[in-house]
């Protein structure tokens, strides 16, 4: 007794790009993408596993809006006063932002490479001689390192804790409930005393 067997077609080849994509063998079928019309009905995660994930270095050179020179860009967002040349963009905490190939950069500081090449390591900071944040005029700007931020902030009083007349807890601080240690940071007597007492009683209790 014999049995009719019909052969089965060959499944069609798919593209390589699209079959490696789930993990099949280069050149099988697969169902989830048998046509491009399965493809358009797919959902979107499914979709989108099967598409070939742009080359992050190619995608930056047909979108990179620093083609523009930096200087150019920033001066489209600045104004002039006095001598200074403010950013009128984007800022965070008082300074200047700016995004350039896909990283924010503080706008003096892109300033100063744009014109002066890589910042050296042993002098990192770009300081600012005219003590505003969103200027980036280039005589108001000079190298330094933190010690030396530190230093101008406190030559020109605005270190923060250098201002306060009272501690956090309401002391004053006055000659007699004050003094300074030697990296010139103020200490509360009356609040050091009390930790000093807490201290000590909880270590009485513990014994």
């Amino acid at each position: 007794m014999s049995h009719n067997v019909t052969p089965r077609t060959a499944p069609p080849t798919l593209p390589a790009r699209i079959s490696a994509t789930h993990g099949h063998v280069t050149g099988h079928f697969c169902l989830l993408v048998a046509d491009s019309r399965t493809i358009r009905n797919m959902t979107a995660p499914h979709f989108n596993r099967g598409r070939k994930r742009p080359d992050l270095a190619e995608w930056n050179k047909r979108n990179n809006t620093s083609r523009t020179p930096i200087l150019e860009r920033l001066a489209a967002r600045s104004v002039t006063v006095n001598d200074c040349i403010l950013w009128t963009g984007t800022t965070v905490k008082g300074y200047g932002h700016i995004s350039i190939n896909g990283k924010t950069v503080t706008v003096h500081r892109a300033a100063w490479i744009a014109r002066h090449g890589p910042i050296p390591p042993e002098t990192p900071q770009v300081l600012h001689h005219c003590d505003t944040p969103l200027c980036w005029a280039d005589a108001h700007l000079y190298l330094g390192t933190n010690s030396d931020n530190m230093h101008d902030r406190n030559s020109r009083g605005r270190n923060p804790q250098r201002n306060k007349t009272h501690c956090k807890f309401g002391h004053p601080f006055n000659a007699e409930n004050t003094y300074v240690r030697a990296n010139g940071i103020r200490v509360c007597r009356a609040c050091n005393r009390a930790r000093a007492l807490k201290t000590y009683s909880r270590q009485r209790v513990a014994k």
